[in-house]
């Protein structure tokens, strides 16, 4: 009969239920760290360091650089840097590509 059947699959089916469960579970318990995202990102086509290299010239545009090193948690003087990146004359790189 069927109801004997029950029995016998049951703990099987709960098994290998709690095992997918417990691995997936597992996995994303875990962080990923960040040299890891970057690769999944990359291998999406999806270029990080570009991405965040021209986020924070974007920013250090319209931020003073005190509040930049705020917002973005960076060295001061490394946001003073960006600052002066990204609000950097470009005169001589326009003159020298013309030439």
């Amino acid at each position: 009969t069927r109801s004997a059947r029950i029995p016998d699959t049951l703990p099987t089916k709960i098994a290998e239920h709690k095992t997918r469960s417990q691995t997936h579970f597992e996995t994303i318990s875990k962080p990923i760290s960040t040299h890891g995202m970057t690769q999944k990102l990359n291998r999406h086509g999806i270029m990080v360091r570009s991405a965040r290299n021209s986020a924070l010239a974007a920013l250090a545009a319209d931020l003073p650089s005190p509040i930049l090193a705020d917002v973005t948690g960076m060295h001061r003087h490394t946001a003073l840097r960006w600052v002066a990146y990204a609000r950097r004359d470009w005169a001589e790189y326009l003159a020298a590509r013309m030439e």
